[in-house]
């Protein structure tokens, strides 16, 4: 008995485009809209926005946790600073801040001080 190797099949989840997270509108703000080429993003991540997750996926695959229980922002890590919240990217595993207030979404940090040594 060798080694077998499975050939790579992509996970895709059919839509079914009637349920409240198919049909809403999406933020503008979130790491996927901002990404999306008629925004001007490179197009690199492919994914909707966070508030436009299906609750009744038709390929029969769990929604995802998030979408069980829609919310008005992506979903909270354990750190937030003033308005803007920590989240990390499930493609490359980088953090970037969200501002639920102003809508905006940044890869820096902006809780940290950027002051240069004198």
């Amino acid at each position: 008995a060798g080694l077998v190797i499975q050939p790579y099949t992509a996970r895709s989840s059919k839509r079914c485009g009637t349920c409240e997270g198919c049909t809403a509108e999406e933020c503008g703000a979130c790491k996927y809209c901002l990404d999306m080429s008629k925004r001007g993003g490179p197009n690199t991540l492919r994914r909707p926005c966070v508030k436009r997750a299906c609750l009744r996926p038709l390929d029969g695959s769990q929604p995802p946790a998030a979408a069980a229980t829609p919310r008005s922002s992506p979903p909270r890590s354990p750190r937030v600073t003033s308005n803007w919240t920590r989240y990390v990217d499930e493609t490359s595993g980088k953090p970037y801040w969200h501002d639920a207030t102003t809508q905006k979404t940044t890869w820096d940090d902006p809780t940290t001080s950027k002051k240069r040594p004198a």
